[in-house]
Parts: C-alpha cells; sequence; structure tokens
C-alpha cells in the first residue's frame, strides 16, 4: 500500500508541473541552497511557473565520523497571499513535498520517507534572489531498519510526527 501510495506521489510531482506550464507559459528555473529538517544542508533545482514551483533536492549532513546521512526529495509550493514591491511572486506560500532519508552507521542502516506539510515566507532581496523560510510537519509513512552487526545496545527510534522547517536561499533564471 506505501509502495503503491510512493508511486502516485512521484508521478503527481512530474505530471503536475508539466500541465501547469503548458496551460500557463511563464516558467522559470532556479537552484536554491539551505539547511533544515528533514531535508539536511541541501542544494536543489526549481521550476517556477505563475504562483506555483516545483522543485528536487538532495542533502546531506558534512563531516560525521563513521556515518552517512543523506536525503532526496520533492516539493509543490504553491503562494497563496501577501504582495511584493519586488516581484509578482505572493510572499506566502504553502508546501507540500517527499523526502526518502538515509542514515548509515558501521552497525546499522535507517531508511525513513516522510511527507511534510509546511508554511512559509519569501524574503525577496532582488527580484530574482533571497531567502524562503517554513515550518511545518513531517509524517514519516515508510520506516525500515537494517542491522548490519550486532551492536551493544539496539536503539532502534520511530517517531511518526517530526517538527519540518527549513531555510534556503535561491536564485531564478
Amino acid at each position: 500500500m506505501k509502495r503503491i501510495f510512493i508511486k502516485h506521489f512521484i508521478f503527481i510531482l512530474m505530471i503536475i508541473p508539466a500541465a501547469i506550464v503548458h496551460t500557463q507559459g511563464q516558467e522559470s528555473y532556479g537552484v536554491t541552497a539551505g539547511l533544515g529538517l528533514p531535508d539536511w544542508v541541501n542544494i536543489g533545482l526549481r521550476l517556477k511557473t505563475g504562483q506555483a514551483q516545483f522543485g528536487l533536492h538532495v542533502g546531506s549532513v558534512p563531516g560525521l565520523k563513521d556515518e552517512s546521512l543523506w536525503s532526496v526529495g520533492g516539493e509543490i509550493f504553491y503562494h497563496i497571499a501577501g504582495t511584493s514591491s519586488i516581484t509578482n511572486l505572493r510572499p506566502w506560500y504553502g508546501r507540500l513535498g517527499m523526502v526518502h532519508v538515509r542514515d548509515e552507521t558501521p552497525s546499522v542502516i535507517w531508511i525513513d520517507n516522510y511527507i511534510d506539510v509546511r508554511g512559509g515566507r519569501v524574503l525577496s532581496i532582488r527580484s530574482k534572489m533571497g531567502f524562503e523560510l517554513d515550518a511545518g510537519l513531517a509524517i514519516n509513512i515508510a520506516h525500515k531498519v537494517t542491522r548490519k552487526k550486532p551492536a551493544w545496545i539496539s536503539l532502534d527510534l520511530y517517531i511518526p510526527v517530526i517538527p519540518a522547517f527549513g531555510a534556503r536561499w535561491f536564485l531564478r533564471f
């Protein structure tokens, strides 16, 4: 059931941007760099059309000793309220995303999939550059633990809902 849901969500993330771009024709592309939970330190690509944005990102936590922690995800933004003197994009937005997180240590691998719902604000510096701040909740829809070798302590924390937040810098082309 969860695999079917994930496949449908990914399909929707791919088909909606194509339909909106086809009907509106005012698209622009961009790049992002930021940090957050569960996105970690991340970089991403965006497609903006009208008041909607569609993005993909990859993230990691650099500098961890004997641990590999990374994420990959996609998100849909819709700008819903407010006005800006710098850009035609409304500053307040809602965001729906999906994030796959993998955390590997010498003894165990944790894999989690989250759906996150956030609200946020764009702080534009220029018409094509600025910052985004958002917060909300991430719901764990799939959790898997694989033991590579026995550990002296067996810690498997499953938390079904976690806080989700992010801060990103963006540049549109």
